[in-house]
């Protein structure tokens, strides 16, 4: 995804850009990019700044941390930068990386997105993904999903090694 930064002017204007997952090059551990990456912005100049305000829309795909199911889910995530364009001299490594603004060299013509992109993404991602907020999960015996069938297994056993917290709650 790359604007073209000697194209935006005073005026704004809003433009489509895409990106498909090989594009990007993001590797996800919990999730898998399952759709083009569309980024619908505002864009403006003033001066040596240009404006970014924009939402990122993608869909992803699960695999549910309790019962193993893939699912879908769409995101629109409000997107919003400031380069401040500068004479390359002036840009120091830990200037190209502050919060509040992108320093980039006056002299190039385009912008590449696609870091910003990925890390947007990256941060969507669920540190346990599920289905569903109230899914059951899998059976711990028979491995039955347990949003979809019921089973007959005994669920009253206690595991071995917490018997020793069962004797300390039967004391009170």
């Amino acid at each position: 995804m790359e604007i073209l930064l000697d194209r935006i002017t005073i005026e704004e204007k809003e433009s489509l850009l895409k990106a498909t997952p090989e594009e990007l090059e993001l590797s996800l551990d919990l999730a898998a990019l399952n759709s083009d990456v569309e980024f619908r912005v505002r864009l403006s100049r003033v001066e040596n700044e240009v404006f970014l305000n924009g939402t990122v829309n993608f869909d992803l795909k699960f695999s549910c941390a309790r019962c193993l199911d893939e699912f879908y889910r769409h995101f629109a995530v409000p997107m919003n930068l400031v380069i401040k364009l500068v004479p390359a001299e002036q840009i120091s490594d830990e200037d190209a990386t502050e919060d509040e603004f992108i320093l980039y060299p006056l002299s190039r013509d385009a912008y590449n997105l696609d870091r910003q992109v990925r890390d947007l993404i990256s941060l969507e991602v669920p540190m346990k993904p599920l289905c569903r907020e109230d899914c059951a999960g899998l059976c711990p015996q028979c491995g039955t999903n347990l949003n979809e069938n019921r089973c007959d297994c005994r669920r009253s056993e206690v595991d071995p090694r917490w018997e020793g917290l069962s004797k300390l709650n039967d004391a009170n």
